[in-house]
């Protein structure tokens, strides 16, 4: 199967919610189940359709990353594996990531020569982010 040139940002500190939703529908896109092997646990029973998704979805996440966030999933054998470090490393709820994301919110300002869709897409994000990590 050819894949399809689908452009995502790559995962960074500032963007994991939107890249999560973006990254997600990438592996929607594709033909195979590989959402599946993302979404639930490594089945006792692995096939080589499994094995094969598995690696898909493996690649799909990983060519998806900045290099300074592959660290969290370079030691991770299953896509599942790498998909709920990101997670876990990335929706922590702690008193202070909720204050981070505050603080970057009431602190965003639009210049004066700025673009307002893209002033309020970066709203958006954080508002998305905000809502991410304080619910958990």
């Amino acid at each position: 199967m050819a894949e399809s040139k689908i452009p995502v940002d790559k995962l960074n500190n500032q963007n994991y919610a939107i890249w999560k939703f973006r990254d997600k529908l990438c592996l929607l896109v594709t033909r195979e189940k590989v959402l599946d092997v993302v979404t639930n646990p490594k089945p006792a029973n692995v096939d080589a359709a499994w094995v094969e998704n598995d690696e898909k979805a493996q690649a799909i996440i990983g060519l998806a990353l900045e290099d300074g966030q592959l660290i969290h999933v370079m030691q991770k054998p299953t896509a599942k594996g790498m998909w709920d470090a990101l997670k876990d490393y990335h929706e922590r709820s702690s008193l202070s990531s909720i204050i981070h994301v505050v603080r970057q919110l009431i602190t965003l300002r639009m210049p004066d020569d700025g673009d307002m869709a893209e002033h309020l897409k970066q709203m958006t994000a954080l508002r998305i982010h905000l809502s991410a990590t304080a619910r958990m």
